[in-house]
Formats: C-alpha cells, sequence, structure tokens
C-alpha cells in the first residue's frame, strides 16, 4: 500500500483536501489542483521533507503540527431505505372463476 493520502490521482477524500487548503490558506474547494501541488511542494521544502508535491503521513503531521496520522474519511451518507420487495407489492388476489353464461331460449 502506498503512504500518498492525497494527490491528484486520488482526488476522493475531499474533505482532507479541504483541511489542507484551509492550513496553507487557500479557498477550501475540495480539489487537488495544481496550485494546491505547487503549494505543498512549498511547504515541504520549508519544512525539510521529500518535495514531491503529495500528501503523505510526514507531510500531513507537519501541516498539523503532529505526528504523523491516517486523515479521517468523512462518514458515508446513508441511502435512503428501500421498501423490501415483499412489503413493496401486496400479494397478488385471486380471481374467481369466470360465471358461466344462462343458456337463451
Amino acid at each position: 500500500m502506498s503512504d500518498v493520502w492525497l494527490s491528484p490521482s486520488n482526488n476522493s477524500n475531499k474533505r482532507a483536501i479541504r483541511e489542507v487548503q484551509m492550513v496553507l490558506g487557500v479557498h477550501p474547494d475540495g480539489q487537488y489542483s495544481r496550485q494546491l501541488v505547487s503549494l505543498v511542494s512549498d511547504f515541504q521544502a520549508t519544512n525539510n521533507l521529500t518535495v514531491d508535491g503529495l500528501v503523505g503521513p510526514l507531510t500531513w503531521g507537519a501541516l498539523h503540527g503532529t505526528k504523523a496520522e491516517k486523515p479521517k474519511k468523512a462518514p458515508a451518507k446513508k441511502k435512503a431505505a428501500e421498501p423490501k420487495a415483499e412489503s413493496a407489492k401486496a400479494p397478488a388476489k385471486k380471481k374467481a372463476p369466470a360465471k358461466k353464461k344462462a343458456a337463451a331460449k
């Protein structure tokens, strides 16, 4: 498994990306843009980290002034409860047999 948590190709954790953007003083839009790569690279150079523009455990820790720890993911959105197939449809009623027509005299 890779030690890179946030990168332009791994742009799915918008909450963590916004957090990095706020720490670096840019508008938090949740997109790992070229501007963010440049800002992260500058931050890494300033803090004697490997300059690659990616946020891994060491960069994350330096951004937050703590030891390296994985960013928290946003809680998954709950899906609306779907009715069960059995309760969604009423059971089919059996039709009564057709009445025989009286013979005309």
